[in-house]
């Protein structure tokens, strides 16, 4: 019986190594994909606009709008607004960047 018991027991004990194993090239795997992950995070981090560049870009935008050609005019709506949506009561946009946010603006 106790040599039933010891087999049972090196079997088992050989199943969880396999498992234990396993389990640890996977985390090294994991780990590996994270960090990967978080070195693209960084690096479109560093090349993303922040507000203080955009914000006076976005300022002159009317000024620039005003003194441009009709197809020029559409180029530039076409740059910056992700969707737009009329009705007969309102007009909706959402900016690029921003398309959860939508502006409204009733007419």
């Amino acid at each position: 019986m106790n040599k039933w018991a010891s087999l049972a027991s090196e079997d088992s004990s050989l199943f969880l190594k396999e498992k234990l194993d396993q389990l640890g090239k996977r985390r090294k795997e994991i780990e590996t994909g994270i960090q990967a992950l978080e070195a693209t995070i960084k690096e479109i981090e560093k090349k993303s606009a922040t507000q203080e560049l955009v914000m006076p870009a976005l300022n002159k935008f009317p000024d620039v709008f005003e003194h441009t050609q009709p197809y020029q005019q559409k180029e530039l709506l076409r740059l910056v607004f992700h969707k737009t949506i009329l009705t007969p009561d309102s007009i909706k946009l959402a900016l690029f960047g921003s398309t959860r946010n939508r502006t409204t603006f009733f007419m």
